[in-house]
């Protein structure tokens, strides 16, 4: 599914490595240090149609309280960009 679906993989968290060895190799990956970081990857990488998809594969507790707050501080970032 992500060798058909995924044109970009942007990793970030305490996670990254072992997602990077379980997904990496089938889509053009960046492993990257700080949220901020992955946000602005995605929208230099993204293109008009393209759907960017916030799709945690892990908690985020390394990072966030809940995710509410990884949620509206994603918006935050996203909505600098317009």
């Amino acid at each position: 599914m992500v060798k058909r679906k995924v044109k970009t993989l942007i990793l970030v968290g305490e996670a990254k490595e072992r997602m990077n060895r379980d997904l990496g190799d089938w889509s053009e990956t960046f492993l990257i240090g700080t949220f901020e970081e992955a946000v602005l990857i995605a929208y230099q990488k993204s293109r008009i149609n393209d759907s960017v998809l916030l799709s945690p594969g892990a908690s985020s507790f390394d990072m966030f309280d809940s995710y509410e707050e990884r949620g509206n501080y994603f918006k935050e970032i996203v909505s600098k960009f317009r």
